[in-house]
């Protein structure tokens, strides 16, 4: 059953990469022959792809924060523990 399993995995990716290879193909024609013009779509992708980044980034640094809140609270109730045990 296993290897019914893998050989349909595989038949999925070949059948993948052989559609990917058919649209790279026929992209590389159509900018070569200069009837595709990239640019202003590459621009557009990588300016959202920016402001995801930073978007994520500004989450994250977020997280950061109220991690670092959480061990400093963590750290004072352990000493308080310390403390009233002593």
């Amino acid at each position: 059953m296993l290897n019914i399993c893998c050989q349909t995995s595989k038949e999925v990716c070949h059948e993948r990469e052989s559609g990917g290879v058919t649209l790279g193909v026929v992209g590389a024609v159509a900018v070569s022959r200069g009837k595709l013009d990239i640019k202003p779509f590459a621009t557009e992708l990588l300016s959202r792809g920016m402001d995801m980044k930073d978007a994520v980034l500004a989450k994250m640094e977020g997280v950061k924060e109220d991690m670092e809140d959480m061990v400093a609270e963590a750290r004072v109730a352990a000493e308080e523990r310390r403390e009233n045990k002593a």
